[in-house]
């Protein structure tokens, strides 16, 4: 599968994952920061809520609220986390301009890249009427 992936050039890749917690020692992060290191590349692992709190309720290992990675070429590398009580994370990314160049020198792309902003916890107001 990395084949296809590199073959296309992403610049940005979202990966939804059926897992546990995304931290950066665990084997999404490692192949998250692998694709992240093709020039240009940015990548994002989310995996579900309910299969972290499982595995937390489990006890096997620490207990974490990180329902996504995030890597890009920068070397930018962040864990995001759920904090208890929020319903979701709002991502705010920004494109940025790159140029990339050929082993002997020569431009051969001016594409953006993405990069990390901010995140910010989303909560339901259980009163508010829809």
């Amino acid at each position: 599968m990395h084949d296809v992936i590199r073959s296309v050039g992403p610049n940005l890749l979202f990966a939804l994952l059926m897992d546990g917690a995304q931290l950066p020692y665990r084997w999404s992060a490692r192949y998250a920061s692998a694709l992240a290191d093709d020039p240009g590349t940015s990548v994002l692992t989310l995996t579900s809520f309910g299969l972290i709190k499982r595995a937390n309720d489990n006890g096997a290992a620490q207990p974490s609220n990180a329902v996504g990675f995030w890597k890009d070429d920068s070397g930018d590398a962040r864990e995001i986390n759920l904090p208890a009580g929020a319903k979701g994370v709002l991502l705010s990314l920004s494109a940025v301009k790159n140029s990339e160049f050929t082993i002997d020198g020569r431009c051969c792309d001016d594409s953006n890249t993405w990069r990390f902003n901010s995140q910010k916890p989303l909560y339901v107001d259980e009163d508010a009427s829809v």
